[in-house]
């Protein structure tokens, strides 16, 4: 049976993806419907993850995985303590495909990620070819957040 897990952050770069899992197969790119993009943490530490929202959707690469790399992407994401996975379906080249994401276990303050690691996502999204609008939807969401709360 083949695994597939879908990346939405740093790990869509392939040649980073490449160094955690080496077997890992990039099956192509998709899109994840049901979620947006956020950031969660401390502020100037935030990382990223998904959650759920009904008017919106992520891109994502969609990874063919073996028990092995599942291992190592485990340990570098700190699975299970950090992240857990979450089912979810994507249409690849015009099938549906189960596979894998990662989101963040608990549910922390939305926050701004440090500069650098702003930079390796966009860095990310360059060389996928997507956009930087999902990145600038969810800084703005937070900014949004912020001005109600104050």
């Amino acid at each position: 049976m083949v695994d597939y897990m879908f990346a939405y952050a740093t790990n869509i770069d392939q040649e980073e993806m490449q160094k955690h899992c080496p077997n890992a197969i990039f099956r192509g790119y998709a899109t994840l419907e049901g979620y947006a993009l956020d950031f969660q943490g401390y502020t100037g530490h935030a990382i990223a993850t998904l959650k759920k929202d009904k008017k919106s959707s992520v891109n994502v690469a969609v990874w063919e995985m073996t028990p092995e790399d599942y291992y190592t992407i485990d340990n570098f994401e700190k699975f299970p303590y950090i992240y857990h996975r979450e089912h979810a379906k994507v249409l690849l080249m015009g099938r549906k495909v189960k596979g894998s994401v990662y989101l963040l276990k608990n549910k922390l303050q939305s926050s701004m990620p440090s500069e650098e690691y702003l930079q390796a996502l966009r860095k990310s999204f360059d060389k996928a070819g997507w956009s930087h609008q999902t990145i600038n939807d969810a800084l703005k969401r937070m900014e949004e957040q912020k001005s109600d709360e104050v």
